[in-house]
C-alpha cells in the first residue's frame, strides 16, 4: 500500500491464518470516524445553547465565531477519517475475495494432482513424470489465475494507496 510494504504475494493469501491486511486498522478508524462525528454533533448542539446563553453577552460574536471554527475542523476531521476507513474497509474486502480466488486456485490444483510452488507457479509433483496435454493446459490456465488475482491485489494496494494520500489533512 505505500512504498515501504512489500507487495502481496501468492503465499501471502495461502498463509493460515491469514497474513494481516489491516483488519484491525480498518475498526480503528471507523470507530475515529464515528466519534469525530459524534464530537462534531455534540460540539454544534454546545454552541447553539450558548449562542442562546449568551444573546447578549460581552465577547459573545468572539466565542460564537471560535465555535463555530472548531465546529468546522472537527467536521473536516470526520470527513478526513471517514474517507481512511471507507478505503481500508473496502481494500480488505477486495484483498479477501483475491484470497478466495486463490484458494480455489490451490483446491482445484491439488484435486487433479497439481502442486502450487511458491511463486504461485501450478505445475506436476517434482519428480513426477510429465501430466498429459490437457493437464499441462489446466496447469496454465491455474496458474495464470494466480497471476491475475496477485496483480488484482497489487491494484488494490496501489489504488488504496492512492485514496489515502488524496485524503486532505484536517486544518
Amino acid at each position: 500500500m505505500t512504498g515501504d510494504r512489500m507487495p502481496l504475494t501468492y503465499q501471502h493469501f495461502v498463509a493460515d491464518p491469514p497474513s494481516p491486511t489491516g483488519g484491525e486498522a480498518d475498526d480503528v478508524w471507523t470507530e475515529a470516524a464515528r466519534a469525530t462525528r459524534e464530537a462534531a454533533d455534540e460540539l454544534g448542539r454546545l454552541q447553539r445553547l450558548v449562542s442562546e446563553h449568551w444573546r447578549s453577552g460581552r465577547d459573545r460574536d468572539h466565542v460564537d465565531d471560535r465555535l463555530r471554527r472548531l465546529v468546522h475542523r472537527l467536521d473536516e476531521a470526520h470527513d478526513a477519517t471517514r474517507q481512511i476507513a471507507t478505503a481500508l474497509v473496502s481494500r480488505a474486502a477486495e484483498l479477501a475475495e483475491v484470497r478466495r480466488t486463490i484458494r480455489e486456485v490451490v483446491d482445484e490444483a491439488r484435486s487433479v494432482g497439481l502442486v502450487v510452488a511458491s511463486d504461485g507457479t501450478v505445475g506436476p509433483q517434482p519428480g513426477s513424470a510429465l501430466p498429459p496435454l490437457p493437464v499441462r493446459a489446466l496447469a496454465a490456465r491455474l496458474t495464470t489465475r494466480i497471476t491475475e488475482a496477485t496483480a488484482r491485489a497489487a491494484g488494490v494496494e496501489t489504488r488504496t494507496a492512492a485514496l489515502l494520500a488524496a485524503v486532505p489533512p484536517p486544518l
